[in-house]
């Protein structure tokens, strides 16, 4: 990101300090006792709500057990350093808590909370609005938590009437809920920032193409995506959206893999950069809308995507906004790389700011590739797009499957600088870059 967003360094501390530890043992517990090691651990989350805690304690549930019919609502916060921990000793399977129709973890109007290696199962009763909430809070970790089978969103972070900032979701795994896989809303502008989602795994998520996704923001300003794994989901496999009401600062969307999804990337907030992605076997593969303007696309290879590459939907075409160094690849089969209502108007909107990119469907010069106009066409067109772009295969290492450059590709050197430092795989990049998501290595 750096110099490239312009976004300020987005960054959540670490916690450390531990006060005091409390075990929790569904079968082998009893509220009775004290709770200080797992011979004396507690059996009821309903002890856990209504516990008292400070800041640097810990709560443990044993691996291997399962918690049902109430969900788990944080009662204290904690402060800088000393976070209160939910989290899981023992070995095996992590804990299940699966709660009642209102979800199975909530936090709110709180600070400093981590959440660690826990499985908050919904379930699926049409009410719960997520498996674990997150309500106008703030300074909250949820690592390598498993939110799964409920009603709205496995994950659901929220913006009201309170504060949402530094917020780290890490490693998390989200599927087989009715809406959403993992999402971060204000319910008006503006919501929630300085938000860190990484390394996560969003599947088979919701049951509606325009509104379940993967992964989806909503008047989120200075947070990145980055490093996530988002596939078959209904919708979207990332989707940030500022309902066409400008943010001062965007979001980087970055190092992400999206296939089996509805749309790759759905891209309609203000200040939004995209760069490095790899977006394969969508139905479309990147879809512009309304409020997409002053970011960038760079370097994401897009690939075999089953109606288009990118689509710029509603007759809408971002200004300010280059567009350089991507690989968009169709199956002959398919359609053209780019869709537009009208490819004069998003010409003229992009004044010259397209360039660079490597289009492919056949090789043929006389094919169309944007629009209904082959490469030549476009380049013609008045604002001066794409003169220094190709229709040509970009040699992937196998075609669908590694999407690396071979040594014979006209991709390598091809680019051109846009102050991107490292590719998908963070190797550095060179002066001039490769185009596509991948730097060649000899």
């Amino acid at each position: 990101m750096g110099s490239l967003s312009g976004i300020s360094a987005v960054r959540v501390q670490p916690f450390s300090s531990i006060r005091k530890i409390y075990y929790v043992d569904a079968t082998l517990g009893n509220d009775a006792n004290s709770g200080a090691t797992p011979a004396a651990a507690w059996q009821t989350i309903a002890k856990v709500k209504g516990g008292t805690f400070y800041p640097g304690d810990r709560i443990l549930f044993k691996r291997g057990e399962t918690w049902t019919g109430t969900r788990l609502v944080v009662p204290a916060s904690g402060s800088n350093g000393s976070p209160i921990t939910f989290g899981a000793y023992g070995s095996g399977a992590l804990p299940v808590l699966q709660g009642d129709a209102a979800g199975s973890f909530r936090i709110a109007d709180k600070e400093y909370i981590a959440v660690q290696d826990l499985d908050a199962s919904g379930i699926n009763t049409g009410v719960d609005i997520a498996a674990l909430q997150v309500h106008d809070s703030s300074h909250i970790i949820l690592d390598g938590v498993i939110g799964r089978d409920a009603a709205h969103a496995g994950f659901f972070v929220e913006k009201d009437t309170g504060s949402v900032s530094d917020i780290l979701i890490r490693d998390c795994l989200a599927y087989d809920n009715d809406q959403q896989g993992i999402t971060i809303m204000g319910v008006a502008s503006p919501g929630p920032t300085n938000c860190i989602m990484e390394e996560c795994e969003v599947h088979d998520n919701g049951t509606d193409t325009s509104s379940h996704h993967g992964i989806y923001l909503k008047y989120v300003s200075d947070s990145v995506v980055r490093l996530n794994l988002s596939y078959d989901n209904a919708g979207a496999g990332i989707k940030v959206n500022d309902e066409s009401t400008p943010q001062a600062v965007g979001v980087a969307v970055y190092r992400n893999v999206c296939y089996g999804n509805n749309d790759g990337l759905v891209l309609t907030a203000d200040k939004l950069e995209a760069f490095n992605n790899i977006l394969y076997g969508n139905v479309i593969g990147i879809e512009i809308l309304s409020g997409f303007d002053n970011g960038a696309i760079y370097h994401n290879t897009v690939v075999n995507n089953s109606y288009v590459a990118m689509e710029f939907n509603d007759g809408y075409y971002p200004t300010n906004t280059p567009i350089k160094n991507n690989i968009f690849l169709q199956d002959p089969g398919a359609n053209v790389c780019w869709q537009m209502a009208s490819s004069a108007d998003l010409a003229a909107a992009l004044n010259g700011n397209s360039n660079n990119n490597t289009f492919y469907i056949d090789g043929n010069p006389a094919t169309a590739i944007i629009g209904g106009r082959t490469l030549a066409d476009w380049q013609g067109l008045a604002g001066g797009n794409d003169a220094d772009s190709m229709h040509d295969n970009p040699d992937f290492v196998t075609d669908f499957t590694d999407l690396h450059l071979q040594v014979t590709s006209p991709c390598i050197a091809a680019g051109v600088n846009v102050g991107v430092a490292d590719d998908y795989d963070g190797v550095a990049r060179g002066d001039p870059p490769d185009i596509g998501a991948y730097e060649h290595v000899a």
